[in-house]
């Protein structure tokens, strides 16, 4: 059972945020989390058009695929980065 959820840091610029949140999840479901629960005000998000990437792991995650499927654990960062 422990290892259905993952606590990751969510960082934007100086602001840090720390969430456990179940594997099963994608980054585009995590967003949308994120962002319905009003933590990108947390953060200081101002624009609306971020979205998250893992930092430090060379490793191209699909936005719709579950985090189970990837090798992202405990104390990982996901940074928000700026669509252009």
């Amino acid at each position: 059972m422990e290892d259905e959820y993952i606590n990751v840091t969510i960082r934007y610029k100086n602001q840090d945020l720390d969430l456990r949140f179940s594997k099963r999840l994608s980054l585009e479901q995590l967003e949308d989390l994120v962002k319905k629960s009003s933590l990108e005000n947390h953060l200081g998000i101002l624009e609306k058009n971020w979205i998250l990437e893992i930092s430090n792991k060379p490793i191209i995650i699909e936005r719709h695929r579950a985090l189970a499927d990837y090798p992202v654990g405990n104390g990982d960062v996901l940074e928000v980065k700026f669509n252009e």
